[in-house]
């Protein structure tokens, strides 16, 4: 059926009024405003000793969430293995960091800390992205409670990567390699 302008431009009318687009157009301006203010940046500090600290590395890696595009695998690293970290990122609320490279085997390791929350729960999510902005299976979406305040993902995808960090309260976020 041949659609003549006046029909086209009603339609354009009603998707630009309906209320997903209303939605969608919020968000990007509150994330704008958040960019702008300067609320969503990333502090980005080189390993230390002292880094390497903060978060435990004997926990067991978490189940994935969600069925993967990318399937991970078990990792048994032998005894001799020594997880290195790489970088360690520190930050409050919504933050997104640089790109990094990383090998075929990696792990995300965080820690959240509840007194910066008013020793109340909260949402930890951390979204792992190629630089093409595909989200990787393997994700870290949990909460913050007196019993989860850390652990670790471990990844089986090499190449470039960014986070993409979501939280109301105070993160420690490191990507580690095996040595």
């Amino acid at each position: 059926m041949k659609q003549y302008p006046q029909q086209r431009s009603y339609k354009i009318a009603k998707f630009l009024t309906s209320p997903f687009s209303l939605i969608l157009a919020s968000v990007v301006v509150i994330v704008l405003v958040l960019v702008y203010v300067g609320y969503i940046e990333i502090t980005a500090q080189p390993a230390t000793k002292t880094d390497q600290a903060v978060i435990p590395t004997f926990l067991p890696a978490r189940t994935p969430s969600i069925a993967p595009s990318i399937t991970p695998v078990k990792s048994t690293p032998t005894s001799s293995s020594k997880w290195m970290t790489a970088q360690t990122f520190i930050g409050k609320g919504a933050k997104k960091t640089i790109s990094l490279t990383v090998p075929k085997i990696w792990r995300i390791a965080w820690s959240c800390n509840l007194s910066s929350h008013n020793n109340t729960t909260y949402n930890l999510i951390i979204h792992i992205n190629t630089i093409t902005n595909t989200i990787l299976a393997n994700d870290v979406e949990t909460v913050c409670r007196k019993n989860n305040t850390h652990n670790f993902t471990i990844m089986h995808q090499a190449g470039q990567i960014y986070l993409s960090i979501i939280s109301e309260g105070s993160w420690v976020v490191q990507v580690q390699y095996l040595r």
